[in-house]
């Protein structure tokens, strides 16, 4: 045992530890102290130099005794720590305990009280080193206790192997293991590899903490991964020594490096422009990075599952159009379960596309078809075979529902334009002849009639413009650019006829978004309060964490009605074409985030945005 103790002696009084510096060196010459005037100091002086034991004052200013012990048990649980102090209440004496003090001294004013502090600091430290002894023998003792080690090694100093111990199955042979004694890494091992080993073997012997390396390294077998970990022999012996037990993690290291590559396939796989397309970027990937040489991915059309890609490796009729109930892919694509079957045999279910497959792999692709893989020879496939093709095929999944989502997008992009067009020609022509018509009547005859009919034509001319502008807020925005909310805020607000209105804009900073867009939302969200609120509605635009909110102090939604807003078509005023707040509703999804309409502080209506990115 190294016999210096170092000792962190915490008191604000430092006449004080002038003095027990003095009887404590005197008392013991392997006693080193160092000082700190409060917790805080103490704490930063712990987590900068390495102390054996702590010896605090209670009463200091900033945090006391108890309150710095409480710290240093939470960041350093094992070192030792001795109350000193001249408080000698129970009730301090009492929290001490509680907080985990190895030790409470009371100062008495006599000599003799250093006595026993030095005895107590080397009582505390003696053991708090015997059970940290103790627990490394004891982790040591545990990595023989895991399971016999494939190899372990005993290492001395300099790098060379004393002895070893080869478990049964080890990839390294007896005759390998015992013709490595007496010999150095460095001369076995090529750089960099060697120094590796030396720096871990110098790490665990200066720090006596055991560590942990892996490796490669080329035995009989052929080339194989280990997972070594090396603790300190405790030991008088000259060189000194290591324990080296090491376990063979091939199997790991191939699963990582399948994992790493299967996460750059995936993006590729994710870009696919087509169905097809993901199905041979899949197929591709699980011959490349799984070796699942004879595999095919099956796609659903109507009642049958349709091959759409397969692997060069496969026999000519290795693949084939089955029904959805159909052998192992069908019940695959039924149950929406992985499968695997061992051995092929004629009289079960698998219903293989050739009599040359004797084992098969089956995982669904969603609800979309079956991805197979299949082997000539029986019990081909492992779980790890398993775990990889699932994550694969959850990479097309996401590929294909991500390509069916645009098509069903581009319909109905088409049937919007469709919509566009039959409103902007078929009704706009109409109703500008029966305006023109209008006029006409007008210079013929004053009747109280043609306001009517001026006020209803101006209606038809609003709700063309609003659910033109509707078919197109459906639409993916573009590429959002860093806008000043509050100069966005301020302009619709000009850009709405809100003479005796009243606006309380309270954000600042940029968000990323689509200015037009966005500028469509704030308009129809305060006409919409001036619809509902009045002409003198006051509207308050504010920051939230993550977005913004509208609010006015208006006559509110009611909570069975909120539910209802964003429709198409609803409103509650004669005048209202319903569709300013579905307009809303549409520009925020096209943006990516969120709206919800609550109350307001003044019982009005509030509109939350949020998911919104802010501009740093």
């Amino acid at each position: 045992m190294d016999d210096e103790i170092r000792v962190l002696h915490v008191d604000d009084d430092a006449a004080f530890k002038d003095v027990t510096a003095a009887f404590l060196e005197r008392e013991a010459t392997s006693f080193v102290l160092s000082h700190a005037a409060d917790a805080a100091e103490g704490l930063t002086r712990l987590e900068a130099e390495s102390f054996d034991c702590v010896v605090s004052d209670y009463d200091m200013p900033g945090r006391n005794g108890i309150e710095l012990l409480e710290e240093v048990r939470a960041r350093f649980e094992q070192l030792p720590f001795i109350l000193f102090t001249g408080q000698g209440s129970e009730e301090v004496a009492s929290d001490a305990i509680s907080a985990g003090v190895t030790d409470y001294v009371q100062k008495t004013g006599s000599p003799e009280q250093f006595s026993i502090l030095a005895n107590r600091i080397r009582n505390a430290v003696e053991t708090t080193r015997a059970r940290k002894a103790a627990q490394r023998a004891k982790e040591r003792l545990e990595l023989l206790s895991e399971g016999f080690p494939d190899v372990a090694f005993y290492i001395d100093e300099e790098g060379r192997y004393v002895d070893f111990i080869a478990g049964e199955g080890s990839p390294l042979l007896y005759s390998e293991a015992d013709s490595l004694r007496g010999q150095r890494m460095q001369d076995l091992i090529p750089s960099p590899g060697a120094e590796r080993f030396i720096d871990t073997i110098e790490t665990v012997l200066e720090t006596g903490e055991m560590q942990t390396i892996e490796y490669e390294l080329a035995v009989q077998s052929g080339v194989e991964w280990f997972e070594a970990r090396v603790a300190p022999l405790e030991t008088t012996a000259d060189p000194r020594m290591v324990l080296w037990v090491a376990r063979k993690v091939t199997e790991q290291k191939e699963r990582e490096l399948a994992l790493e590559t299967l996460h750059d396939v995936s993006t590729t796989i994710q870009s696919a422009k087509t169905i097809e397309e993901a199905c041979e970027q899949t197929v591709k990937a699980a011959d490349d990075v799984l070796s699942l040489e004879m595999c095919s991915a099956v796609i659903r059309e109507g009642e049958w599952l349709v091959p759409y890609a397969t692997s060069e490796e496969s026999p000519e009729n290795g693949s084939r159009r089955m029904r959805l109930d159909q052998g192992l892919a069908g019940k695959t694509y039924q149950s929406g379960e992985s499968c695997v079957v061992d051995d092929i045999t004629e009289d079960d279910e698998t219903d293989p596309a050739t009599d040359v497959y004797r084992a098969g792999l089956s995982v669904p692709i969603g609800k979309h078809g079956v991805f197979q893989a299949a082997h000539t020879e029986p019990r081909a496939f492992s779980e790890q075979d398993i775990a990889l093709a699932e994550l694969l095929i959850s990479h097309t999944t996401q590929a294909i529902e991500r390509i069916e989502r645009e098509r069903d997008l581009t319909k109905q992009k088409e049937r919007l334009d469709k919509f566009a067009s039959l409103i902007s020609h078929d009704l706009r022509n109409p109703l500008n002849v029966a305006e023109l018509r209008l006029d006409l009547a007008r210079q013929s005859e004053d009747s109280p009639h043609l306001a009517d009919v001026d006020q209803a034509l101006s209606r038809m001319e609003q709700l063309i413009e609003d659910l033109l502008l509707l078919a197109k807020q459906g639409e993916a925005i573009g590429e959002p650019q860093p806008v000043r909310l509050r100069e966005v805020v301020t302009e619709c607000w000009e850009n709405v006829d809100t003479t005796n209105g009243t606006l309380n804009c309270n954000v600042s900073g940029e968000i990323q978004a689509d200015r037009s867009r966005l500028a469509s939302v704030l308009e129809n969200l305060f006409r919409n309060a001036l619809e509902h609120g009045g002409d003198e509605v006051t509207v308050t635009v504010g920051s939230l964490d993550n977005g913004f909110f509208v609010a006015d102090d208006g006559p509110g939604i009611s909570p069975e009605r909120q539910g209802q807003v964003f429709e198409s078509g609803y409103s509650t005023t004669e005048d209202g074409t319903g569709f300013g707040l579905a307009i809303v509703n549409e520009v925020v999804e096209a943006h990516g985030w969120d709206i919800e309409v609550t109350e307001s502080t003044h019982s009005g209506a509030r509109f939350e945005i949020t998911g919104v990115e802010a501009v740093e």
